[in-house]
């Protein structure tokens, strides 16, 4: 038996909404660890800017992710 529709949109509901609850961490951390950087930019170590950068191009990469599910999530709902 296929769940009722209500059941899925609560469901699709519930997914959406935790993704945006990571979006908004991410663009959090994102924001904090940008501070981060220019911080030890400013102090001249080299290790911690490489190690802020993967770490900011890492959150990048997930947030980028996680707009296009949410994207593809949302046009699925219209359809």
């Amino acid at each position: 038996r296929l769940p009722d529709r209500d059941l899925v949109s609560l469901e699709e509901a519930a997914v959406k909404a935790i993704l945006r609850m990571r979006l908004d961490r991410l663009k959090a951390e994102l924001d904090a660890i940008t501070f981060m950087l220019n911080d030890v930019q400013q102090s001249g170590d080299r290790a911690a800017t490489l190690e802020y950068s993967l770490s900011i191009n890492r959150h990048r990469r997930e947030r980028y992710h996680l707009e296009r599910v949410l994207s593809n999530l949302s046009k699925l709902s219209l359809a």
